[in-house]
């Protein structure tokens, strides 16, 4: 059975499941810009853990559901990470180039003045990223 999980008269999109399915993160733009939300994946807690002024896009759990990676738009797109109760955000990568859809890798350095150093980190895809072939 379909079961609404969210009931507002925005768009609320791009759902993803933390890993041990208890939570689920998404965008929505109920506050007039789009923000994060994480709830529990019975739709109840729905909780804001984003807050930039120009709108945040494209949430993705990290492996172990403690933090989100996400994109921003500031002066640029850029890639922030926020824990999952949205007390403590961070700022990922920073240039004029901008940074789009944030995927978790493991067994990464992660980049420069990020977060404290873990077994899995974000790898922020840029505008200069070439894939080999």
């Amino acid at each position: 059975n379909v079961v609404r999980l969210t009931n507002n008269d925005a768009t609320d999109k791009l759902p993803s499941w933390s890993s041990d399915g208890t939570k689920i993160v998404f965008q929505s733009a109920r506050d007039g810009v789009s923000h994060i939300f994480v709830m529990n994946a019975d739709g109840s807690d729905q909780q804001r853990v984003s807050n930039h002024k120009l709108g945040d896009f494209g949430p993705s759990f990290s492996p172990d559901g403690s933090r989100v990676a996400y994109q921003s738009l500031k002066k640029s797109v850029e890639i922030f990470e926020v824990t999952a109760d949205g007390r403590t955000t961070n700022q990922v990568t920073s240039n004029s180039s901008g940074d789009f859809v944030a995927h978790w890798q493991s067994g990464m350095a992660p980049p420069p003045a990020a977060v404290s150093p873990t077994p899995t980190t974000v790898a922020p895809v840029t505008s200069t990223t070439r894939r080999s072939s």
